[in-house]
């Protein structure tokens, strides 16, 4: 037996429905159900690496609070995932917890839980290899760059040097050393420069 179905009166069924609903429970209701909202805790925590340096924000989301900063290669232990982030515990020792932090912690920070946050999925991988190659190919980008920008400042003091005669010897300014890119994880492709210089100065811009 073939059933009909009536569109207006599914329609309405639904929308009377909507109308018994208390004020309350209507307010509550979420727009779109495709994000999940309970996190998928790991029955056991895997350790994973990092491909490329990121923020550790403090929610599963690119609006949350940076609370810290990995390194590309890094090894983090992953708790579980929400929404294509992981839930990451930096305790690992390859792990950061800021890229300013050079004195010595003292015995109640040592004894402190250590810090949780949240990684984009796309930065993590399973492979330690993967993670090595990506360093590698990190740190030869690095020195290509240092090697042009050394070999430019060889150059403007050639030039300046060679000036000759009654010329005034032109100063040769600081050059760029190192570069490091510090990824948003909001899947945008955008981030932050760090840029060193030789005379110990660094300089941030956006990409």
């Amino acid at each position: 037996m073939r059933i009909r179905k009536s569109w207006r009166g599914m329609t309405a069924l639904v929308l009377a429905g909507a109308l018994l609903l208390p004020a309350a429970v209507q307010a509550d209701t979420p727009e779109t159900e495709t994000e999940q909202m309970t996190e998928a805790v790991f029955d056991k925590p895997e350790v994973m690496y990092l491909i490329d340096t990121v923020r550790v924000r403090a929610e599963a989301n690119a609006d949350s609070d940076t609370i810290a900063f990995a390194d590309r290669g890094d090894a983090l232990t992953v708790l579980g995932e929400l929404n294509g982030w992981y839930h990451v515990r930096l305790d690992a020792p390859e792990a950061e917890t800021s890229v300013e932090e050079t004195e010595t912690v003292s015995e109640a920070e040592a004894a402190a839980p250590a810090k949780e946050g949240f990684v984009k999925g796309t930065y993590l991988t399973e492979e330690k290899e993967e993670a090595e190659q990506a360093v590698a190919l990190n740190d030869a980008e690095i020195q290509r760059k240092e090697a042009e920008a050394a070999a430019a400042a060889a150059a403007a003091a050639e030039a300046s040097s060679s000036g000759g005669g009654s010329g005034r010897r032109k100063k040769s300014g600081k050059t760029a050393v190192s570069t490091q890119n510090v990824d948003d994880c909001d899947g945008s492709g955008h981030g932050t420069t760090i840029t060193t210089y030789s005379d110990g100065s660094t300089k941030t811009s956006r990409y």
